[in-house]
């Protein structure tokens, strides 16, 4: 059935992968235009970036054997990336980025030798003319950043007040805004971020052109203290679904482009479910083909903490034809288990990318269209 793991991936449906013997993990995995895979996370506690095949084997025509460890200082990861109009991968992180060229060598003809100094890159979204746009922040100030093509800070076209860290660089800063998340450019090339502060949690902003910003029209929703957003995904019809958790609970809302909550979607908006009776926390989400939810995440077990994935329709109900209830907790191994990333592969069998101890962790499952896998 749907859920079920899948064998014949590393015997059990679960592979670790150890790459150095430092931190390794993924935090996001996604594909690329040639069908395959991309992941950036760490690698011996540096960024680091794997591409994969599509039957998540290491491609070994991408950088090093697959991997690219790139020490720009311990402690700092990867965290997202975009493929470029050019086919090339912009990598974000803890205070970088770089740009790759499709074998998994810095492209020299961005910043400083494929290099460029910055905020903490939460997530990154193109403009159609070239440039690029970050959001993220600096450890104080939330931030969104706008890039010409070679990675030099746009000066010309600013996003409203400019405010000068003394370094040469020039953000744009809201007072009290503690952090920016999530970023989509629309076809009117506005700036759709969402952004968090102590005295105004979770809003909505838009960013256009021609320096105007407002909240989101139509909506200033703040959430009950203790509602924690982990990853925020786009649906179709031009909203978002947030996922994060609420006390012990994983919990979900999904909004409409301009309006504010989907009442129907859970209760009055907001979904909350638990996984089994412990504490988990959602980090991730997808969509499937036919627009059914997966929820990626890690639970605490009491003893260690393991990865989950749970599926749901796109109004809120959960999918009793997954694991019977919905949600599926996978005993990964006994080190601290995470599922920062999930994925709906080509073939329609589900991947979970993450962390296990110290270790890279992928879980494949079964989907629909391959129960018996064929």
């Amino acid at each position: 059935m749907p859920s079920a793991l899948d064998t014949s991936f590393d015997d059990d449906g679960m592979k670790t992968l150890t790459l150095s013997a430092g931190i390794d993990y993924i935090h996001q995995i996604k594909p690329t235009s040639d069908g395959k895979y991309l992941a950036a996370g760490a690698i011996n506690n540096h960024f680091g970036v794997l591409r994969f095949n599509s039957d998540l084997s290491l491609d070994r025509t991408f950088a090093d054997q697959g991997t690219l460890e790139l020490d720009l200082g311990d402690n700092l990861h990867a965290r997202t990336w975009i493929e470029d109009h050019n086919g090339r991968y912009l990598i974000g992180g803890d205070f970088q980025m770089a740009r790759l060229l499709t074998d998994g060598s810095l492209d020299t003809t961005f910043g400083d030798g494929g290099i460029i100094a910055s905020q903490v890159v939460y997530d990154i979204d193109l403009q159609a003319d070239g440039m690029f746009v970050t959001t993220g922040d600096d450890g104080t100030y939330g931030h969104v950043q706008r890039y010409t093509y070679d990675g030099t800070l746009n000066f010309e076209q600013r996003f409203g007040q400019i405010y000068s860290s003394g370094n040469g660089w020039e953000r744009y800063r809201f007072q009290g805004i503690t952090a920016w998340d999530h970023l989509t450019i629309q076809v009117q090339g506005r700036i759709h971020t969402y952004s968090w502060a102590s005295a105004e949690p979770y809003r909505y902003y838009l960013i256009t052109n021609d320096l105007f910003t407002d909240h989101y029209p139509g909506w200033n929703q703040q959430l009950s203290p203790g509602f924690d957003i982990h990853s925020v995904l786009d649906t179709p019809e031009g909203g978002h679904l947030f996922v994060g958790s609420f006390g012990p609970d994983v919990a979900l809302f999904k909004t409409i482009a301009g309006h504010g909550f989907d009442e129907t979607f859970g209760e009055g908006g907001i979904r909350r479910f638990t996984v089994g009776l412990n504490s988990a926390q959602g980090l991730a989400a997808t969509l499937e083909t036919d627009g059914q939810i997966l929820i990626s995440g890690v639970v605490n077990t009491g003893s260690d903490q393991d990865l989950f994935i749970a599926r749901m329709s796109f109004d809120g109900v959960m999918d009793e034809s997954f694991d019977s209830d919905g949600v599926l907790t996978i005993p990964f191994s006994n080190f601290d288990d995470t599922g920062y990333s999930v994925l709906q592969l080509h073939d329609k069998k589900i991947l979970i990318a993450g962390r296990s101890g110290d270790n890279i962790a992928l879980v494949r499952l079964y989907g629909d269209n391959n129960i018996f896998g064929d």
